[in-house]
């Protein structure tokens, strides 16, 4: 048996969305680019605004182009959930850290699920997917420190279900291994 006390997961976004943000991300600086020179223009061609055309967006270039890329990383470690987004390779940021016994229910993400987490209005969504298609989506959903709901909605392989179920065996639902076996 593989160990459940450490685990770690990267997933990458899919080619085509990749690609598909990195052209819309050259036409914002294009229309950055052109926008500024057009108040160039309009303010009669003042040399500073001349300049400040192709400086602005080299500033919008250098602080959004590493979020074209992102990916998901899903790590456990004793017990513990950690979910970060990274940018471009280089930069992280955490966006979960939970307790995996703390978790009221880990379930297989259906419509169903979709539909009662839509209706709970005072919870807070962590969409962990990233875009392109999901071969096991699940959820789970635990309460903060300020008794509110949060629901985590992650791509679940084998190893990862093994570890819900050690470590939270009560929450965890028989859907999860259940969508696992029809792959």
């Amino acid at each position: 048996m593989a160990d459940i006390q450490t685990y770690e997961r990267v997933l990458e976004q899919d080619e085509s969305v990749l690609r598909r943000s990195r052209i819309l991300m050259i036409v914002l600086y294009g229309v950055i680019f052109t926008l500024l020179m057009l108040a160039a223009v309009l303010a009669s061609l003042n040399p500073a605004l001349l300049l400040l055309a192709p400086l602005g967006t080299a500033v919008a270039v250098i602080f959004s182009w590493k979020y074209t890329r992102v990916e998901y990383e899903y790590s456990f470690f004793g017990g513990v959930l950690t979910f970060s987004k990274i940018y471009s390779g280089s930069s992280r940021s955490l966006v979960l850290e939970a307790d995996i016994r703390a978790m009221t229910t880990v379930t297989a993400y259906t419509e169903s699920t979709a539909a009662k987490i839509k209706a709970d209005s005072s919870a807070k969504v962590i969409d962990g997917l990233p875009a392109g298609e999901h071969l096991n989506p699940c959820v789970c959903a635990f309460e903060d420190e300020r008794e509110r709901k949060i629901y985590f909605i992650f791509e679940c392989d084998e190893q990862t279900a093994r570890i819900f179920k050690h470590f939270n065996p009560t929450a965890t639902d028989g859907s999860v291994f259940l969508a696992l076996r029809k792959k």
